[in-house]
């Protein structure tokens, strides 16, 4: 699949024509107005106008790219006063030039050439193995739970024709961009469909795979859910996942200060086609177990089933996931390289601004049916990375129960229902038995 973005800034958004699509903020938006709008271009293409008024310059982006930046295009960016660069968002590869607003005319011109160094690379020239990327390795533990999460899944783009997409965003006025080009792409050639192909439709279940992995000094495990493009719950999860893994206030990292479990516990996300693929990443202590730690993080996610955030915990991860969004608004390359993935991967350019909003209105209430639906242990994978020679987790462990406390309950009445000691699961949950339990505590119950 080949994508052009071109991506440029403006004082004010044109009128919308019938060819385009626009987005209006609304009056009680928590971003400023942005306005998007997408016409088609010739060949299978797209182009996408993102004006802001208050940018300096304006960027153009191509994605996805399998060649290195040519330093010739660099030099030729460079003495206009301006920057190439390389990075991967979301798995696509997208190549750009930020340049001074007046330079329009050469950002049309930089996509038109690098489609058709891009189309050409298609027809019959070898992908450059040696290409920049400036996103570094990747993970594996990322790759395998992608690979076991859209296992079977239903891809219907594989077989359609290669698309490229040109978005402006940053300093630029709409109707001159449009018409540069349409100079520039040949829209009389016959045309592909203007409709999107269906995405990917996930069928994730519950597979748990463990691996040896050298490179890394102490065992992880990292647990992935994915959730539908356009699913009710998206905004949701993205705010339940950082109310208990973004960044050291967040949930699980202060409970593991409290019980010394844990090293670190941190939100994640990466964008698939029809869906994101999201979780935690999980280090645990010396001498505690994946399994143990396991049982922990999934007494967190019950705990927030049955109560959801606190008004504190949901205000902060909302805040930190608009932040994000606020900057990469305001940078016209970041802008680029988002809208670029958007109308590849994510359903279209224009749910940019929408989904952006999704998170501004989420509730308590939202979340905790959010996690109820889609953050189950029937939808789960869960990828554990072992140094090599680690020893294997204790069955016994492994096999322990999970229990919610209720109003009348006590340790010695648990005990005596589940037919084991005080003691015994006063080790497994690192509970104290001087102290009562709460209500909706969750306990493991360790076997006889």
């Amino acid at each position: 699949m080949l994508a052009a973005t071109l991506i440029a800034t403006s004082a004010r958004a044109q009128p919308a024509v019938p060819s385009t699509r626009a987005i209006d903020a609304p009056d009680t938006a928590p971003l400023e107005p942005l306005a998007v709008f997408t016409s088609e271009l010739g060949g299978a293409g797209r182009l996408v106008v993102a004006p802001r008024d208050e940018a300096l310059s304006l960027s153009v982006c191509v994605a996805p790219v399998r060649q290195r930046l040519d330093a010739a295009l660099a030099l030729a960016i460079a003495e206009r006063g301006g920057e190439a660069s390389r990075a991967a968002i979301d798995g696509v590869d997208v190549l750009c030039g930020a340049l001074p607003s007046s330079e329009l005319p050469f950002a049309v011109w930089f996509a038109t050439h690098v489609v058709s160094a891009e189309r050409a690379a298609r027809d019959g020239e070898p992908d450059d193995a040696d290409a920049e990327t400036s996103g570094g390795a990747v993970d594996p533990s990322l790759v395998r739970a992608a690979a076991i999460a859209l296992e079977g899944a239903t891809d219907e783009t594989a077989s359609l024709p290669a698309r490229f997409v040109v978005t402006l965003a940053g300093r630029v006025e709409r109707t001159a961009a449009e018409q540069l080009a349409a100079a520039r792409f040949d829209v009389t050639r016959p045309r592909e469909p203007a409709s999107r192909p269906a995405p990917m439709k996930p069928q994730q279940t519950t597979e748990r795979m463990s691996a040896l992995d050298a490179d890394v000094a102490s065992p992880f495990a990292r647990y992935a859910w994915v959730v539908p493009e356009g699913s009710d719950d998206e905004a949701a999860i993205r705010v339940a996942l950082e109310v208990l893994g973004g960044g050291e206030q967040a949930r699980l990292p202060r409970l593991f200060q409290g019980t010394h479990l844990g090293k670190r516990a941190e939100a994640w996300e990466l964008h698939v086609p029809g869906g994101t693929l999201s979780g935690l990443l999980i280090e645990p202590r010396a001498r505690v177990s994946i399994d143990r730690i396991r049982r922990f993080v999934d007494g967190a996610l019950k705990q927030l089933r049955l109560v959801g955030p606190s008004r504190r915990e949901l205000a902060r991860a909302k805040q930190r996931l608009l932040l994000d969004a606020y900057r990469t608004w305001e940078d016209p390359v970041a802008l680029a390289r988002l809208l670029a993935s958007y109308e590849l991967v994510r359903g279209g350019a224009e749910r940019a601004r929408s989904a952006i909003l999704a998170l501004s209105r989420v509730t308590p209430r939202d979340v905790s049916r959010a996690v109820q639906r889609s953050l189950v242990d029937a939808r789960r994978t869960t990828i554990e990375v072992y140094p090599p020679s680690f020893p294997a987790d204790d069955p016994r462990v492994a096999a322990q129960k999970l229990y919610t406390v209720v109003a009348s309950d006590t340790l010695a009445r648990i005990a005596e229902r589940f037919h084991v000691s005080v003691a015994a699961i006063a080790r497994a949950n690192d509970l104290d038995p001087k102290y009562g339990l709460s209500e909706g505590q969750p306990l493991w119950i360790p076997v006889r």
